[in-house]
């Protein structure tokens, strides 16, 4: 046999003759580098999915939303203070360019009753442009139309979920809801979103015109409708930075704010979503293959370790080789 050969012909003898442990060994690594691939892969699978889903919400949506409230000199959470308004929506659908659609909207939490059925949902009334903005797909039925819009319709276009809880397994399309105080019929429902955050699949949209019959309707000092948010589509998604930058100089001017002053309002774009969650996911991952690195380095000093009493054991076996001019 050839002398290269030896080292490890001995070896396999030695995996051979002590089979348990050799496969305790083996499985130890096996775990580690196991624990290692499926951890990352699960932190990887979670950043592509959490991006999929903003990105089902359309890549060139930016939303704006009211500021920081503040009371007693603490400020409270972004968009705590109504100072969005119709009207700012008008002007930046004028004003700001490459711009596709605008769309302004309200929300209020009220009861959903339907025979003995009943739950709390957002409602939000909204345009009819709200649609396309927020790319949202209808499982069956319509959205309303430019007329229901202007007449204040009592229609309504409810989410997968609340049409789950509300309606079951019966058609919704054509039947009446008691929202609050009034009642609406349901003409449409949309397709499931999944389980994001703020999802349409728990929500009913409403013409906005319809909400203010339903809600006492916000204005500011100077007369004006007050709106939650407003949604915009960007023509292009090279041009977000700048439409964000003309619409906080355009909003700026029109709230009168001085120089120096906080905003009034907050600007995002899915690109700053996305930002964030994958920095976000991308710590999670890091967290999770150090987890599964310790599994492995586990593994990697039970086989030292292993090596380390094979070649003790066989102290005896070493020193007579050598004696008889092994090397």
């Amino acid at each position: 046999m050839k002398k290269w050969l030896e080292p490890l012909n001995t070896a396999w003898s030695g995996v051979v003759t002590h089979k348990l442990r050799s496969s305790l060994t083996i499985l130890g690594i096996v775990i580690g580098v196991g624990a290692v691939i499926t951890l990352m892969s699960v932190g990887k699978g979670s950043t592509a999915t959490i991006l999929a889903n903003i990105q089902s919400m359309g890549a060139n949506l930016v939303t704006i939303r009211g500021g920081a409230s503040m009371s007693g000199g603490v400020r409270g959470a972004m968009g705590g203070s109504n100072t969005l308004t119709m009207e700012d929506a008008e002007a930046i659908s004028q004003q700001v360019s490459h711009i596709s659609a605008v769309a302004p909207s309200s929300s209020s939490n009220l009861q959903l009753v339907v025979g003995s059925e009943n739950m709390n949902s957002q409602v939000s009334g909204v345009t009819i442009e709200y649609m396309t903005v927020n790319n949202l797909k209808l499982a069956t039925g319509s959205f309303f139309s430019g007329q229901d819009y202007q007449r204040g319709a009592k229609v309504a276009v409810v989410g997968s979920n609340v049409k789950e809880t509300l309606f079951a397994d019966t058609d919704p399309i054509g039947q009446r809801m008691r929202m609050g105080s009034i009642y609406v019929t349901v003409i449409g429902v949309l397709e499931s979103k999944g389980g994001m955050m703020n999802s349409s699949d728990d929500a009913v949209f409403i013409p906005l015109t319809t909400l203010h019959q339903a809600v006492a309707q916000t204005r500011t000092a100077q007369g004006e409708s007050v709106v939650s948010s407003i949604a915009l589509t960007v023509s292009d998604e090279q041009y977000a930075d700048s439409v964000k930058d003309e619409i906080t100089s355009l909003l700026r001017t029109r709230h009168r704010l001085a120089a120096g002053a906080d905003d009034d309002f907050n600007i995002m774009s899915m690109n700053d979503i996305a930002d964030t969650l994958s920095q976000a996911s991308g710590t999670m991952t890091l967290l999770l293959g150090a987890i599964a690195g310790i599994s492995l380095l586990v593994g990697g000093i039970g086989v030292m370790n292993i090596m380390l009493v094979s070649v003790l054991e066989r102290t005896r076996e070493i020193g007579i080789r050598k004696a008889l001019g092994a090397r």
